[in-house]
């Protein structure tokens, strides 16, 4: 046999068995959350909550739809309750890729009479003009500015980046216990999305600069977006309180 031909041969062979054992390796876990607000009161607001938890496995995965009131004051889960749950799984041995979908049952959440029971502000909707504060995110942390303010004013410092860490660690918090598989973690202690690892909140996430909020409130929410796309890496997608009477000078 031609030397050179053996040579390409096994290194062919090689790339494909390091291809293959690749393609069969176990994925890291990952959980994801993304929020939506739906209503505020002067000390706290309500979200919506999906997350969806990738253990490490392609053939499963959980989804996870709650109804989350978090404290304006420090990003603290005030209450929370399941609105639906359902479990998916593929069979690994199977030709053609197909999905089960189980719905688990649940008890009934309330989501509406909480809302209606706690008198609820609505979320103001956003205008398609210009907005008119915006905010920005940097290693310092969380400023804000008039959007019709000279471009030489100076921004005003809201969320200093260690507190901006600490509230975003609390808003993204989830009890060891509600996670599918074993993290190696006390279940009674609780596992933070966002928080550690970064010195910064800009390293790993991007800013809304248009904040939403309610009507007579002086509470505004700012959304942060912390997720590469991976669904074995962790992320968040959350809503921060800010308090817009320690800039604003309305009367």
């Amino acid at each position: 046999m031609n030397i050179s031909y053996l040579r390409t041969w096994i290194i062919a062979f090689f790339a494909s068995f390091a291809w293959s054992a690749s393609a069969l390796a176990t994925p890291s876990a990952g959980i994801v959350v993304s929020d939506e607000i739906v209503g505020t009161t002067p000390n706290s607001f309500f979200v919506l909550r999906n997350t969806l938890f990738h253990p490490p496995s392609y053939y499963a995965f959980r989804e996870r739809l709650e109804f989350v009131e978090l404290s304006n004051r420090d990003g603290s889960v005030l209450h929370k309750c399941i609105v639906r749950q359902t479990e998916n799984t593929s069979d690994a041995g199977a030709d053609q890729e197909v999905w089960q979908r189980t719905e688990e049952a649940q008890t009934d959440c309330r989501v509406f009479q909480t809302l209606s029971e706690r008198d609820a502000s609505y979320i103001v909707p956003r205008g398609s003009g210009s907005a008119e504060f915006t905010f920005h995110l940097s290693a310092e942390g969380v400023t804000v500015k008039d959007a019709w303010a000279e471009p030489d004013e100076k921004a005003v410092a809201l969320l200093p980046n260690a507190k901006l860490m600490a509230v975003a660690s609390s808003v993204t918090a989830i009890p060891v216990a509600d996670i599918p598989w074993q993290t190696g973690e006390d279940e009674s202690s609780t596992y933070h999305l966002i928080g550690t690892g970064a010195e910064s909140m800009s390293e790993i996430c991007e800013i809304d600069g248009t904040a939403v909020g309610s009507k007579r409130s002086k509470w505004l929410y700012v959304r942060f977006f912390c997720w590469s796309g991976d669904q074995d890496v962790d992320g968040a997608n959350f809503y921060l309180p800010v308090d817009s009477s320690k800039w604003r000078n309305d009367p």
